[in-house]
């Protein structure tokens, strides 16, 4: 009975039409973004990797319990030379945005390790770029969430920064379009440059699309029509930057760097008006907010912006092997902007920023070894990962002991009690 319904849902796949392959004329403006490299930087630079992992508890009346850890592994050239392990619970009625905690915890972790040495290449398993969702602005639980993410951000931001490290955040699977959209504009810009800029502060497709429809509908000019009807389609493909240069077929290398304006920009209503993060209505909406978790995430993204900007590219190793998403500290770049007085995303072709990416990218390819994409950054996510069985045996019992301790009653609920009785039935 499951499999027959089964079936007929998987042949109704067949019938749906995904357009994900770009116009040939939009592959030519993303090959030109590509910087063909495959060198390899000798193996006698200092390095750690990053990775995290969790365990969930719930229990009945909405209590959460979120066990979060953290691993770095230091290595001096070839030689590992160290571990430093962060362990957090955090618990709360109806607790939200666990991976914000969990971030937090793996970013206390690589800046105690950072702590311990200067010249470090210094590898984070996810991205960088410090984002804020709109529901925070109504949800004290994810406000709290990306108050202990920030805090932690903050810290080895400021840390790295001082200390001139290379700070870099390795995404094995992305699905952002921050390159495409940005590569896209540019070329509008050349095309017709008033269409181009009323765009210009956009980082989302999707918006894009609808805005440019819009125009479509209000253009008299054919010719303009047609051009903003070719753009249009464009931006309404559902693929990500790592998908468009997975499937140009190139040779190893890099795109051309992009700086990341704050994404908080991107978020406003009248985003047209381009305004950086110190003028802009989201910051001073936050500050004048009435809400104590708002005024200190606006304090922690001041700080932030304060710093240099992160730089994204896609990054395909020596091997050729799949591309990846890096995003890449500023500072280590040497980008002396400040992030906060940017008012839109931008391609670097700066000789002498390529030059510092270029070295980042080839200890990348030294760490890379067929087929993986960095062999010691998987060693560590194969040894800090929970696994759910023993969680479940080893882990949840001591937290249901501390917290019946702690006064609260602690009972599972009614479906991680089916759990149980299922799996010592089988």
């Amino acid at each position: 009975m499951f499999l027959s319904s089964f079936i007929e849902e998987v042949n109704k796949i067949s019938n749906l039409t995904l357009k994900v392959e770009p116009q040939e004329r939009f592959k030519k403006i993303y090959e030109e973004l590509w910087i063909d490299f495959d060198s390899i930087f000798p193996l006698n630079f200092n390095f750690m990797v990053c990775d995290g992992s969790k365990g969930v508890t719930e229990f009945q009346g909405g209590i959460k319990v979120l066990y979060a850890r953290a691993l770095v592994h230091f290595f001096k050239a070839q030689t590992f030379m160290d571990k430093f392990v962060e362990n957090k619970i955090f618990v709360d009625h109806l607790l939200q945005k666990e991976d914000s905690y969990m971030k937090a915890v793996e970013l206390i972790a690589l800046k105690k390790a950072l702590e311990k040495v200067d010249d470090v290449l210094a590898i984070y398993d996810g991205s960088l770029y410090p984002t804020f969702p709109l529901s925070a602005l109504n949800n004290k639980k994810i406000a709290k969430a990306k108050i202990e993410e920030f805090k932690a951000l903050v810290a080895l931001y400021k840390q790295s920064y001082e200390k001139n490290q290379v700070l870099v955040g390795l995404c094995k699977d992305s699905n952002v379009s921050y390159i495409r959209a940005r590569a896209l504009i540019e070329q509008l810009k050349v095309e017709n440059p008033k269409l181009g800029e009323e765009i210009s502060k956009q980082i989302y497709p999707s918006r894009i699309a609808k805005k440019l429809r819009k125009m479509v509908e209000d253009e008299a000019n054919e010719n303009i029509k047609k051009l903003l009807e070719s753009y249009c389609c464009e931006f309404e493909l559902k693929t990500s930057d790592e998908e468009v240069f997975s499937n140009l077929n190139l040779k190893p290398g890099f795109t051309t760097p992009l700086i990341l304006a704050p994404q908080t920009l991107y978020l406003e209503a009248k985003y047209e008006e381009k305004r950086n993060w110190w003028n802009s209505i989201f910051r001073d909406k936050m500050i004048k907010s009435k809400n104590d978790f708002l005024r200190e995430i606006a304090n922690l993204l001041d700080e932030i912006y304060s710093l240099p900007p992160l730089a994204t590219i896609c990054w395909k190793p020596h091997h050729g092997l799949e591309v990846y998403r890096v995003d890449i500290a500023g500072w280590s770049l040497r980008i002396k902007e400040k992030s906060g007085d940017l008012t839109e995303n931008i391609f670097i072709k700066n000789e002498e920023i390529l030059k510092y990416c270029k070295e980042v990218v080839a200890k990348l390819n030294t760490l890379s070894s067929t087929p993986t994409v960095l062999k010691p950054l998987t060693d560590v996510d194969s040894l800090v990962r929970i696994d759910n069985s023993i969680y479940r045996s080893v882990y949840e019992p001591i937290l249901i002991n501390a917290l019946k301790k702690a006064g609260l009653k602690a009972k599972l609920r009614k479906r991680r009690f089916r759990e149980i009785l299922l799996r010592r039935m089988s």
